[in-house]
């Protein structure tokens, strides 16, 4: 069983069409994951988790809610976005992404 985390949706579908991957899906807003909520309702090992990539404590927040989901191990990020971000963020040392 592997554990992805990614913020493509087509990709969410197709890591999460075996069951045996555990899939988190990182979004920014409930507002517009209509179609990634209807496909987690019928798969799963969909985890849905809403952040915010500019923000140093909501990606603290993030990263304690798929240790959580994973049991404290990741296999795989997937890291496909990006941010100008916040002076907070800009703080962190390359070890820290």
């Amino acid at each position: 069983m592997s554990s992805w985390a990614c913020r493509s949706h087509s990709w969410h579908w197709n890591q999460s069409s075996d069951s045996k991957n555990t899939v988190i899906a990182l979004i920014r807003s409930q507002a517009t994951a209509g179609q990634l909520n209807e496909l987690a309702a019928t798969r799963k090992n969909i985890h849905i988790i809403e952040t915010d990539i500019s923000s140093l404590s909501r990606l603290e927040e993030t990263a304690n809610s798929i240790s959580k989901v994973t049991n404290g191990s990741l296999d795989v990020l997937i890291y496909n976005a990006y941010s100008a971000g916040t002076d907070e963020a800009k703080l962190l040392p390359p070890s820290a992404l």
